[in-house]
C-alpha cells in the first residue's frame, strides 16, 4: 500500500543540525559539532545564492575545477556556526584558536588536509532523511 504523500510533514526543515564531527578512520568524536542548515530550506537557498554571487567562476577555470571548488564554498555557507568542547567554543588547528566565521569554515572545509570534515558537513547539507517525520498509512 503506499503511503499518502500529503502526510510527509518535515520536521524543523529550517532548524540547524547539530553535526559532531568524528574522527576519519576511528569515527571517535572530535569534541567539536558543526552547527548545518540544508539546501532546501530558505536560509540554505539565501546562502546558496549569497555563495554563488560571491565566488563566480574564474576566468579560464574548467567546468569540473569550478564545480568541485563551489561545492566546498556552498557547504562552507551552510554552517551556520560551531560549538567545541572547548570553553572559548574555537576549533583548535595547528596551534591556532579558530573562532567561528564563514572565512574559518571555508578554510577548514577547502583544505585537503581536512576533505574528510568537508564530507561529513556535505552529507547532511545534501541530506533530506533527518527532516523527515514519521508517515502515517492510508
Amino acid at each position: 500500500m503506499a503511503i499518502d504523500i500529503g502526510s510527509l510533514e518535515i520536521s524543523n526543515a529550517d532548524e540547524p543540525v547539530d553535526v559532531q564531527i568524528r574522527h576519519p578512520s576511528t569515527w571517535q568524536p572530535l569534541g567539536i559539532t558543526f552547527h548545518v542548515i540544508r539546501r532546501d530550506t530558505k536560509a540554505g537557498k539565501r546562502a546558496m545564492l549569497q555563495a554563488v554571487r560571491e565566488n563566480q567562476k574564474e576566468e579560464g577555470e574548467s567546468d569540473d575545477d569550478y564545480g568541485a571548488r563551489i561545492e566546498t564554498i556552498l557547504s562552507a555557507y551552510m554552517v551556520s556556526g560551531w560549538t567545541t568542547d572547548e570553553e572559548d567554543n574555537c576549533v583548535p588547528r595547528n596551534g591556532e584558536r579558530l573562532e567561528f566565521s564563514r572565512e574559518n569554515a571555508l578554510s577548514l572545509l577547502s583544505d585537503p588536509g581536512y576533505f574528510w570534515m568537508a564530507q561529513q558537513v556535505n552529507s547532511v547539507v545534501q541530506s533530506h532523511d533527518i527532516f523527515f517525520g514519521k508517515p502515517t498509512k492510508s
